[in-house]
């Protein structure tokens, strides 16, 4: 027989002094407990944001449940259940004891009421025995070495996308992807399909995208659910965003700003400490392309990164929510990852290594060596040291157009190079440079705007990581 029980109920205010803070509010779980439903209601009149999550006894996150969007009442429900349950809350025992029900006070204008509830389920019947939930998937090895294409930044409906998980992989895999990270918001309740969507031919990254009110990232490559928070929690702990990525790096991941800049989602993270960075994501998403600042901005940046030293990597991401816009879609940009060994621990080993390019088509291959010898050659992200000359080498694959090249060296233009349309789509280019100093290049494809006009955003089509040379020394 199933009844219902009251765990907790809270009515309090927030204040603009209340910003950036996680309240704890403790409840005790009953042994019979089969499903909790916890929920958050309040009204939001101006930019109001409040998002909740929950805690177990044995202090492991069970799912979150948020609002972004939408003014007016505002009802967020965030279901935990025993086995199975909708999107976002995290299933598996709920073990007995005293679980915490955490609401983020995200943003305030005003000061304002909320209201929060938690009920459970109860069942005297004895229910079916659940081990302790195992999140992560098995290793999967693989012969395939070489480039894969995937996406490093998407979403689903465990977080604020539209699609199913089951249904953003079989989009992935329509479009010819090989690997997807799911990087839901602040949750890793989606890994739980993992295992039923992935195979040797394709590999589901285990990610989580940091979302604050100062900035969003990405880290890839995750053991556990990452602890993104920032700000005060509960009483008497402060944590900081270096503290979220040293978190990712423990973990074995790699960790990117999202979206830099991008106006209201920007990173705004003054105190950030960029040796604990591995990438920036450089391309959000195949609609920046038609908006030049962020893109240029994002580029510009990179380069200055570079500049003072820091091996900082560029990757692409659609940070896909829905199918109705078709400039949000997964897959778009494509980043390829150079990898010895086709599972996750290869890509995400290759995306530190700095094996990778964005692209919206073109195909391409970038390597660098000594002039004097040219038959030694290095890839992207890796060093070279020259007697006299670089000699670099690009090959472009499926690029159908005339065809512009930007080659970078520190960041400012070494050399624009025109080509007319192959119908083959194939070009071989050369290029040598002396070398008196160290030194990176980088080279962007773009769509030829014409000998007079200018290649910006808009005509990216692809770019590669640089290659970092040097002069031999005596």
């Amino acid at each position: 027989m199933t009844k219902a029980e009251q765990l907790l109920t809270i009515k309090e205010n927030v204040d603009l002094a209340d910003q950036d803070w996680f309240r704890h509010y403790t409840f005790n779980v009953p042994a019979d407990a089969t499903r909790l439903t916890a929920t958050l209601d309040f009204v939001r009149e101006d930019r109001l944001f409040l998002h909740l999550q929950l805690f177990d006894a044995q202090g492991q996150f069970r799912g979150r449940g948020f609002s972004y969007n939408g003014k007016g009442q505002i009802h967020i429900e965030l279901p935990v259940w025993l086995q199975g349950g909708p999107p976002r809350g995290l299933p598996g025992p709920l073990w007995p004891g005293e679980w915490i029900a955490e609401v983020e006070i995200r943003t305030v204008d005003k000061p304002a009421p909320y209201h929060l509830q938690v009920v459970a389920e109860l069942d005297s019947e004895p229910v079916a025995d659940v081990t302790e939930r195992d999140v992560t998937t098995a290793a999967r090895h693989s012969s395939r070495t070489g480039w894969v294409r995937g996406d490093l930044h998407a979403h689903t409906n465990e977080s604020d996308g539209t699609l199913s998980v089951a249904a953003a992989v079989a989009i992935a895999r329509e479009r010819g992807l090989d690997f997807l990270a799911l990087s839901e918001h602040n949750t890793n309740s989606g890994w739980r399909h993992y295992p039923q969507l992935e195979d040797e031919n394709f590999v589901l990254l285990h990610a989580e995208e940091m979302t604050t009110g100062y900035g969003h990232g990405v880290a890839v490559g995750l053991k556990e659910w990452l602890d993104w928070r920032v700000g005060r929690i509960g009483d008497d702990t402060v944590r900081g965003v270096n503290d979220v990525m040293r978190h990712a790096r423990e973990q074995g991941a790699i960790f990117f700003p999202a979206h830099p800049f991008i106006p209201n989602f920007d990173w705004r993270f003054m105190d950030t400490d960029w040796s604990l960075v591995t990438a920036l994501e450089v391309w959000g998403s195949a609609s920046f392309s038609g908006s030049p600042g962020p893109t240029l901005r994002a580029l510009g940046f990179w380069d200055v990164l570079l500049g003072k030293g820091y091996r900082i990597w560029a990757v692409g991401g659609s940070d896909a929510h829905r199918l109705d816009h078709p400039w949000q879609t997964v897959g778009i940009p494509f980043t390829y990852v150079h990898v010895d060994s086709f599972d996750e621990q290869g890509i995400v080993e290759g995306i530190r290594q700095g094996r990778i390019y964005v692209t919206l088509g073109p195909e391409m291959e970038f390597t660098a060596g000594d002039a004097s010898t040219p038959e030694r050659k290095v890839m992207m992200g890796q060093e070279l040291t020259v007697a006299d000359k670089v000699a670099l080498s690009l090959q472009v694959r499926k690029f159908h157009g005339p065809l512009r090249v930007v080659l970078f060296r520190d960041g400012q233009v070494q050399q624009r190079i025109n080509q007319p349309e192959r119908p083959d789509g194939q070009y071989d280019l050369q290029y040598e440079y002396a070398v008196d100093r160290p030194c990176y290049y980088r080279v962007e494809i773009h769509r030829d705007p014409g000998r007079d006009g200018n290649e910006d955003a808009s005509t990216l089509l692809a770019f590669s990581n640089p290659i970092f040379v040097g002069p031999k020394r005596d």
